[in-house]
């Protein structure tokens, strides 16, 4: 996995099988994801109908798509997308664009600290 980068397009739009639009944050890390702040994870409607992307050609080798919702300081909830495989339980290389991405919501704050189980943050 690689440093997070932001390379563009700035603005783009997910769509998913329930017809809800939304914004996207592109975060490359050395393959790319679209990351979509959402306030109920149902909004991602059957992820295994690959979510669409607008600007069309925004991914010509497809996407990893990421639903992320706040469930308070420093903790996310995501269902993934991931290209080529369909909704995954487990994905890591999800998780790290998820927490990179700015937050785009009320709900989720990219500035809170970010905290795990297993490795505190430091005061």
């Amino acid at each position: 996995m690689g440093i997070p980068e932001f390379p563009g397009p700035h603005r783009i739009t997910v769509t998913t099988s329930s017809g809800k639009s939304q914004p996207a944050t592109h975060v490359d890390i050395e393959n790319p994801h679209a990351v979509v702040f959402v306030d109920d994870l149902a909004d991602a409607g059957d992820l295994s109908i690959p979510p669409a992307s607008e600007p069309a050609g925004a991914y010509p080798h497809g996407v990893t798509t990421e639903l992320a919702a706040g469930l308070g300081a420093g903790h996310l909830a995501l269902r993934v997308h991931k290209r080529g495989v369909g909704e995954t339980l487990a994905c890591g290389t999800g998780a790290a664009p998820a927490r990179a991405a700015p937050a785009t919501t009320a709900s989720t704050s990219a500035a809170e600290p970010w905290t795990s189980p297993s490795r505190p943050t430091a005061p």
